[in-house]
């Protein structure tokens, strides 16, 4: 019977090599029996090899999990790919200022946006530097502050 102690190489020239076959020795798995037969036919598995699908199944179980943390982070980064060709990013300037006319109108005989419509206005300038720039330069919202 080896000890850990028996195991340990005595000092020499090829010490170094002698400390590795021994860390092999203490380090070495026992591999499990073959299961791989059991895939291929109905033959029942034996007591011994039950432990070992069922490592197996929980290694499956954990690599799956893994791929679906790997597919959401995956998903994320594709939708922020694609938003980027977006066409509402492509919409001009003009179109959208056009459109934002028709957020607030004027009430019938007002010439003087209200409080509540100049602040639609104001936060529409704050979604993003186009949607700002597209606020500014239509004219028919600001006339009548």
């Amino acid at each position: 019977m080896s000890t850990f102690f028996s195991l340990i190489p005595p000092p020499g020239p090829h010490a170094a090599d002698s400390w590795q076959l021994a860390s092999k020795a203490l380090c070495q798995k026992v591999e499990p029996p073959s299961i791989s037969y059991l895939l291929d036919n109905n033959t029942p598995p034996k007591a011994v090899e039950i432990p070992v699908v069922e490592a197996r199944i929980c290694d499956l179980i954990g690599k799956i999990t893994e791929l679906r943390k790997l597919e959401v982070e995956v998903t994320v980064e594709l939708e922020r790919h694609q938003s980027i060709l977006s066409p509402v990013r492509r919409v001009p300037r003009g179109v959208l200022g056009h459109v934002f006319t028709f957020l607030h109108p004027y009430e019938e005989g007002e010439k003087v946006r209200n409080a509540a419509g100049r602040k639609v206005f104001l936060r529409l300038s704050l979604v993003c530097k186009l949607w700002r720039d597209a606020a500014l330069v239509t004219h028919e919202l600001w006339t009548g502050l």
